[in-house]
């Protein structure tokens, strides 16, 4: 009978060790909104390429979403555009952006400044917001670039008053 508790206790010994160290883990852990988790940057990285973001974000060579210093295709002779910096450069990037900038860019084609961007900005209102969320947990996670992207030409755009709402990019 001895044996049996030696074991018991031998057993609950190493069950609250692990169970200690897995709740000072949890805690230790940053779950704040600050740090993105490895599985929401997995999806906001496979959501960006399934965007093909790259394409306007990021001269072909170039470092991940850093910006094109060549312009995008043109689609109107009084449009050029030069895809910014999606990189967490606070100068020449996204990276004095707050969240709520980022995904306001992406559901309302808006930029931090509150200023339209340019009507080649896709709005991405079909995607959920818990994807969204995902996509800017990946923009977080990659390297800064610094790397200024040209200012864009692009025309104003009509506003459902009729008013012109000039395009930034």
């Amino acid at each position: 009978m001895r044996n049996f508790d030696i074991r018991n206790s031998a057993i609950a010994g190493v069950l609250v060790a692990t169970a200690s160290l897995s709740f000072f883990a949890a805690g230790c852990s940053s779950s704040d909104s600050t740090t993105p988790t490895g599985t929401a940057v997995s999806r906001g990285e496979a959501l960006v390429k399934s965007q093909d973001c790259v394409s306007c974000h990021q001269d072909t060579g170039g470092k991940t979403l850093a910006g094109r210093l060549q312009p995008v295709a043109n689609t109107a002779k009084s449009v050029v555009v030069y895809g910014p910096n999606l990189t967490p450069d606070v100068e020449t990037g996204i990276g004095s952006w707050t969240d709520a900038q980022i995904l306001t860019a992406l559901k309302n084609t808006k930029d931090d400044e509150g200023a339209q961007l340019c009507s080649t900005m896709p709005s991405f209102t079909r995607l959920g917001d818990s994807s969204l969320n995902d996509i800017v947990a990946y923009l977080r996670s990659i390297p800064a670039v610094s790397n200024q992207a040209p200012e864009s030409i692009c025309p104003p755009l009509k506003t459902g008053d009729g008013e012109a709402d000039g395009g930034a990019d």
